[in-house]
């Protein structure tokens, strides 16, 4: 989740990433391998505070403790719910795009405290190499 999280991001902000082994999908990619997520391939879910997820390369994990930032583990890529009431789960990374499609007014409606939960620190961008 960590490390896949960092070709994740470098991918949605277009920056060159000649590391990744294999292309990160541009269609709400897997926190875990990059790929598709809205084929119904790699399914996430949170169950008991743990991540659960379809995807062949999934283990669980505690998001509580994913969700934070570490100079040592800077990604902070974790499943979360949806709080706008439509019933989906997203990595976190992939939640300006849900928002954006699936909720387009959202800024008039979403809490400050769930805006908080999805927006991505200077400080992870500039771990992750984000310029």
């Amino acid at each position: 989740q960590s490390h896949v999280g960092h070709h994740i991001m470098k991918a949605i902000c277009k920056v060159s990433d000649p590391s990744a082994k294999f292309p990160v999908s541009d269609a709400y990619p897997c926190g875990m391998c990059g790929g598709p997520t809205n084929d119904g391939a790699c399914q996430v879910e949170i169950k008991g505070g743990k991540s659960i997820s379809t995807c062949p390369s999934a283990y669980a994990f505690l998001i509580s403790a994913a969700s934070k930032f570490l100079q040592s583990r800077p990604c902070t890529n974790v499943p979360i719910a949806c709080a706008l009431n439509c019933g989906e789960t997203h990595w976190k990374y992939n939640f300006p795009r849900h928002l954006r499609e699936r909720h387009p007014s959202w800024e008039q409606i979403i809490a400050p405290a769930f805006l908080a939960r999805i927006q991505i620190s200077h400080q992870e961008q500039t771990a992750l190499q984000i310029p």
